[in-house]
């Protein structure tokens, strides 16, 4: 198998494995939220808010860094280099997550108390405390099998610890569930801690099989290491920093709002309106994986004209299938919070979110251009800079305005952020948005719109999706916002990929 087919494959396999994955994880969301309640979620949010941070401090870039240096590897043919360098990669995992493991668990009560302001939250942040160094040492494990170009491997154990880590959940969560949220977060995290224990052994015994004749080198690597995972690390550490305050800030902007059911609100927006809305973005993300060597080949070639050719075409079916989930979410929200969670405080939030769509679904693939323009340094600062905003605005905001603050917050946040975004894009390409394709597009937005709701009287989900739908493709046909010329040039790009 050729390199570019093979990229290929491994993207597919990846995008495959996280639309399944993502759907059985909303499943198990529903469920999760259903049993708990939004303020159980909403401390479970927090609670995986923290964690995640730990997670960034102590992998300290290893993920990529472990990609990048077996990868090397691979590359000259040292398969005992290969060994050595994985070796390294799971001491200097090991090391750092066990140090940020015992100071987790030692200040969860601190980090309970004072940072997330919930005592609830103290014994699943001693649970998540325990699962660190698995996730890290799991991660170098995944960082081996995408350098080796096994991911076929590594999605089947992927989908088995996701599907074993709900087993185990469930378990728990009907043993000591009942006695309270602290302890049904704690059975989830450590559900879900205990999958990926296992995920590890899974994988360091599949990769110890690999290079089980190999021998071993004394071939310096820890200061390659370093050299990639030092300021991946810096970076990850600032980026995941902001996100973990902003996380932080919303509750207590909420309280200090006079909102009596801050954390609940707050786990019914980012544990269940979010979930349902970003599910679509994995298949964006899978066109961005496909474009990065596609755009990063043609600026190597110097073909701009190819550049502007496939930009232009990719924002027109972007924007196309952002207005049409969009327009799906609008006639559905008032039934899909109650259908999904059987909270109408929910579907408040999903209508309230909709008209957002199309910017956070645009941002995605404009994200993924970038990267294969070559524009990776200006993406890292421009997320930097808008969490900032973030969290400048959410402290001015939320004590004023409460959830329609945090609202306004990131509604200014996500637009600044896809508008520079998209100013980068028409400055390095030649690509020019086009009016008429937004009107037209719109249009289709405001008939489909009208029509489900006079179909279906907002009385069903399925109803207003489906009617909403097929409207919108008619429109979209009658008005030539897509021709069978686009359709057939987006079908030629992934089989290009095949072929080359």
């Amino acid at each position: 198998m050729n390199t570019a087919k093979k990229l290929l494959t491994n993207t597919v396999l990846l995008t495959l494995s996280t639309v399944i994955i993502r759907s059985v994880a909303m499943g198990f969301q529903v469920y999760i939220s259903n049993l708990i309640g939004a303020e159980g979620i909403g401390i479970f949010e927090l609670v995986m808010s923290v964690y995640s941070l730990a997670i960034v401090v102590g992998g300290s870039g290893i993920r990529v860094g472990s990609t990048c240096l077996i990868a090397e590897e691979f590359g000259y043919g040292r398969k005992h280099g290969v060994k050595k360098a994985v070796r390294q990669c799971l001491l200097y995992g090991l090391v750092v997550s066990l140090v940020v493991s015992v100071i987790m668990f030692h200040f969860s009560e601190q980090l309970g108390i004072l940072w997330i302001g919930d005592q609830r939250s103290i014994l699943p942040l001693k649970v998540s405390a325990l699962c660190i160094p698995f996730s890290v040492m799991s991660s170098v494990m995944a960082g081996y099998f995408t350098a080796a170009g096994k991911i076929g491997r590594y999605v089947v154990v992927e989908f088995f610890e996701r599907s074993f880590s709900i087993v185990v959940t469930m378990f728990l969560i009907s043993l000591y569930g009942a006695r309270g949220i602290p302890q049904s977060c704690a059975c989830v995290v450590g559900g879900s801690g205990i999958g990926t224990a296992l995920s590890f052994l899974v994988l360091f015994f599949m990769y110890r099989f690999d290079i089980s004749n190999t021998e071993n080198t004394n071939q310096p690597m820890f200061k390659r290491l370093l050299k990639m995972t030092v300021p991946l690390a810096a970076n990850e550490y600032i980026r995941s920093g902001l996100n973990t305050l902003e996380h932080m800030l919303i509750p207590r902007g909420l309280k200090s709002y006079g909102s009596h059911a801050a954390i609940a609100s707050y786990g019914t927006i980012h544990g269940m309106v979010f979930p349902v809305i970003t599910f679509p973005t994995a298949i964006l993300y899978s066109v961005a994986d496909i474009l990065i060597p596609e755009l990063s080949g043609c600026r190597a070639g110097n073909r701009p004209n190819r550049i502007t050719y496939i930009v232009s075409h990719i924002m027109q079916m972007s924007f196309i299938f952002a207005a049409l989930c969009t327009a799906i979410l609008i006639v559905t929200a008032d039934q899909l919070g109650v259908l999904i969670y059987s909270s109408s405080e929910a579907s408040l939030y999903f209508a309230r979110f909709a008209p957002l769509l199309v910017f956070i679904y645009l941002d995605t693939i404009v994200d993924g251009m970038l990267k294969g323009l070559g524009q990776q340094v200006y993406n890292v600062r421009l997320n930097t800079c808008t969490s900032i905003l973030d969290v400048l605005l959410l402290i001015l905001l939320l004590p004023k305005y409460g959830i329609d603050g945090y609202i306004t917050a990131f509604a200014i946040t996500k637009l600044v952020n896809f508008g520079f975004s998209l100013s980068k894009i028409i400055l390095v390409t030649n690509y020019r948005p086009r009016p008429d394709l937004i009107f037209k597009t719109l249009l289709a937005v405001a008939a489909s719109v009208v029509f489900a709701r006079f179909i279906s009287g907002g009385n069903s989900v399925f109803i207003s999706g489906i009617s909403s739908t097929l409207v919108f493709f008619v429109v979209i046909s009658l008005t030539g916002a897509v021709t069978r010329t686009d359709i057939n040039w987006l079908i030629k790009i992934f089989n290009m990929r095949f072929k080359n």
